[in-house]
């Protein structure tokens, strides 16, 4: 009769208890807490025992089948739960049935039980570097799982001279250096199993300095030596740590210790060596004894020094006591160089090529001299075929080796250089590039070269007056307009960077530049529908320098484009003393100077321009010539005004220069001994207004008797023309000269 109250029972908890026990009511037995059951874990052990209260033992347990136990698990008639489980499940609730010894009462108690996944685990993702040439070795450390552990390596390959064994440990005494990636499997006793990405480092030998000591030196004599490590590892540097080398000495990464020690004594230092998996240090001293030679200079390493290529030597000595001061007695530097006043020879060449004899003068700190003569030889890069602008160019080298473009220099703007040696592509913009490559080949040794690649505009394109941009002080306002014919309407920047402290307004670069250097450009400059791509280039000097703000027709003060024998006027700073070996300096000052072009320059495009000034060569100064570019002479000398000009009956006697060639051949800055005209006038081109109006021009060329460059127009004034003054111009072309007042009777 008690059979349905224990159904009901049944029912009843099954449907409401959730992880608890009804304790003591109406006389069932009862499992005691916790309701809470200790975690298991997929493939471990597991056990835990439930005990009975309340009714009358002995107790039996039974798993109600409606929520079961875990997979791998089983339970007791005496409560212990056990096995190992075999599915992860969180928050498992189980039923236990509970009877007493009555059979006729029974309790359903209800727990919770969570069975995480099995955490073996491979610990040991960074195992203990290894030496080369040393012995080694660890195991391989787990965590969870049940032992004994078996390990299998899935992928990757031990270091030579390594092992590796199934109980996980790795020994041996490995023979290479490097970093071994290993992928390791482990299985526990369950055969759990899990896996690990492990790297093992092997590092070099130990390292130790070889050198142990180094020769003495003695003040003013070379001195070089090299330190090695033990076994001579690959990838070694040496930096110095602590302490000093001797004066006039250098320690190269490489470890090569050398240069011309400058003082005496006992020098103590420590040197780092350095490779990629281990660094020594070592004590070392050196001692440098007084000199016992004469000082004197040596032979330039090396004296042939490309255009475009960086330099850096020194003009050596032996014998010097303390520190050497150098100084130039004798010649110029070429332009770009730069000499220290203790000899370091820097800079890159940008100047003409040719042969440059010096002469030097070295003085130590003891009083001693001695004098050289050096030949520096300035080679120019090698010309490639001339490109034009917005056209395809290809050039493609001969020669076998790799080439690849120095870190130093620029290709011109759309142009790429291949490994085999092909420059191609389509340049964006005008003007004379120089640039540097290195070539690699098999059979010889890396060589760097320098090449020039002149890119000419195309016809159609906006006609430039200037070509080039002269140097700007450091720390000196300066100020620069680009001129075209016609007049640009706007210019802008396209590529590169202008000097620090200047800026681009309207047609003019101006400010004061603050940082010394060489800084290249491209602009784009338009005048209407007409417009030009160019490269430019601005060098930043010390001040004391040559300095040209303007460069203009003698007597028009136009420019900067020049005629053939025409007398150039130069204004800027430090203009005097000049010296030219293009041109004809008819006087120079301070500020201002004056020279005559060469006469040959008729069927020339360009006409590049190097000053000298003391013992320095001016960066050479590219400047625009056309046929013709008068200009007349005025009595005050200001360009505007009265004209320097007298008067036979009707004719206008007028001074000038720019006409352009001759028709006989003169020698250039000596007086022309006879009348010789103009092919500007014998060709018609040339023509005279006065007051607006047509006038005749009678003769012009050159001044009979004086110097050649100063040109001589007569002009036949129209008649009918009032007294007073008159306006009068000449025309060539598309170039007008000055207007200038005549004094009419």
């Amino acid at each position: 009769m008690q059979l349905l109250p224990i159904f009901l029972w049944f029912l009843f908890f099954s449907l409401t208890l959730q992880a608890q026990c009804v304790s003591g009511a109406m006389g069932l037995p009862s499992i005691p807490p916790p309701y809470n059951l200790p975690q298991a874990e997929v493939g471990i052990d597991y056990s835990f025992r439930f005990q009975g209260a309340n009714g009358q033992p002995p107790y039996r347990f039974f798993s109600y089948q409606n929520r079961p136990l875990p997979s791998g698990l089983t339970l007791s008639e005496s409560g212990e739960l056990s096995g190992r489980p075999t599915t992860a499940k969180p928050d498992e609730i189980i039923s236990i049935i509970l009877r007493d010894t009555r059979m006729t009462e029974a309790n359903i108690c209800e727990f919770r039980l969570t069975v995480i996944s099995n955490r073996l685990a491979i610990t040991s993702t960074t195992l203990p570097r290894a030496t080369v040439g040393v012995a080694y070795s660890t195991t391989i450390a787990v965590a969870f799982g049940v032992a004994p552990f078996r390990f299998e390596l899935l992928g990757g390959a031990v270091p030579p001279g390594i092992q590796t064994f199934s109980n996980g440990l790795i020994s041996g005494t490995p023979t290479s250096p490097g970093a071994f990636p290993l992928r390791y499997r482990v299985a526990d006793a369950n055969n759990n199993t899990a896996t690990a990405e492990i790297t093992l480092h092997v590092d070099g030998p130990l390292l130790r300095l070889e050198t142990t000591s180094l020769p003495a030196g003695e003040v003013g004599l070379p001195y070089s030596a090299a330190l090695r490590l033990a076994g001579n590892p690959a990838g070694a540097s040496f930096h110095l740590t602590s302490g000093a080398l001797p004066p006039g000495l250098t320690l190269s990464p490489a470890g090569a210790l050398s240069g011309n020690p400058t003082t005496p004594g006992t020098f103590n230092f420590t040197v780092r060596a350095t490779t990629p998996t281990a660094s020594t240090d070592a004590a070392l001293s050196l001692r440098i004894a007084t000199s016992s030679q004469p000082l004197t200079l040596q032979d330039l390493p090396v004296a042939l020094f490309p255009i475009g290529l960086p330099v850096n030597t020194r003009f050596p000595t032996i014998g010097a006591r303390g520190a050497t001061n150098f100084q130039l007695l004798d010649g110029i530097l070429p332009a770009g160089l730069e000499v220290s006043a203790s000899g370091e020879l820097t800079g890159t060449p940008r100047g003409l090529p040719g042969v440059y004899p010096q002469r030097w003068r070295a003085v130590d700190s003891s009083g001693a001299a001695s004098e050289r003569a050096y030949s520096l030889i300035i080679q120019a890069p090698t010309e490639l075929t001339p490109a034009i602008s917005g056209q395809r160019y290809t050039h493609r080298d001969s020669s076998s080796a790799r080439f690849t473009l120095t870190p130093t220099t620029r290709l011109p703007l759309g142009l790429n250089i291949s490994p085999d040696g092909a420059l191609t592509g389509t340049p964006f913009a005008a003007g004379d590039y120089t640039f540097a490559l290195r070539l690699e080949s098999p059979n010889a040794p890396a060589e760097t070269r320098a090449f020039s690649l002149k890119i000419n505009a195309p016809p159609s394109e906006l006609d430039l007056d200037t070509l080039d941009l002269p140097p700007a002080p450091l720390g000196t306002p300066y100020r620069q307009s680009i001129f075209s014919t016609p007049a640009p309407t706007s210019v802008n920047l396209f590529d590169g960077a202008l000097p620090p402290g200047l800026s681009l307004q309207n047609n003019t670069i101006s400010g004061t530049p603050t940082t010394p250097g060489y800084f290249e450009f491209l602009l784009d400059i338009r005048a209407g529908i007409l417009s030009t791509n160019r490269r430019f280039a601005i060098a930043v000097e010390p001040a004391g320098r040559i300095a040209i703000a303007a460069l203009t027709n003698s007597a028009s003060y136009q420019g900067p484009a020049v005629a053939p024998g025409m007398i150039l006027t130069l204004f800027g700073a430090n203009l005097d003393n000049l010296r030219s070996s293009s041109a004809h300096i008819l006087y120079s000052t301070p500020n201002q100077a004056a020279l005559i072009l060469p006469y040959n320059l008729n069927h020339a495009p360009s006409f590049r321009l190097v000053l000298t000034r003391g013992s320095r060569e001016s960066l050479p100064f590219t400047l625009r010539v056309i046929p013709a570019l008068p200009g007349i002479f005025t009595l005050d000398g200001s360009g505007s005004g009265p004209a320097a000009a007298f008067y036979q009956d009707s004719i206008a006697v007028l001074f000038g220069t720019g006409l352009g060639a001759l028709a006989q051949t003169v020698t250039d800055a000596q007086p022309a001994p006879a009348a010789n005209l103009a092919l500007a006038f014998q060709s018609g081109a040339l023509a005279a207004t006065v007051n607006g109006l047509p006038a005749s021009i009678v003769y012009a060329g050159a001044a009979p008797g004086l110097i050649a460059g100063v040109d001589q127009i007569n002009v036949q004034l129209p008649p009918g023309l009032p007294s007073g003054p008159a306006r009068l111009k000449l025309t060539i072309g598309s170039r007008s000269s000055n207007e200038v007042l005549l004094s009419l009777p």
